[in-house]
């Protein structure tokens, strides 16, 4: 049982091991960029600025 469970940790650990050794820092970075000029932001700015607009001609 103990053998199977080294094992099993071994597997997982090779396989973790890979995953960081493909990792790549600057490609979350340019994902991150990436969300700035999503639709769902495109369409939220334009919500704020819809109600920001709004707000001051009630006060004006």
């Amino acid at each position: 049982m103990s053998e199977y469970k080294d094992d099993e940790l071994e597997r997982i650990n090779k396989e973790i091991e890979a995953e960081l050794e493909n990792y790549d820092p600057n490609n979350d970075i340019n994902q991150e960029r990436k969300q700035f000029l999503s639709l769902r932001f495109l369409c939220s700015l334009i919500l704020v600025t819809i109600i920001l607009i709004s707000i001051i001609r009630l006060f004006m």
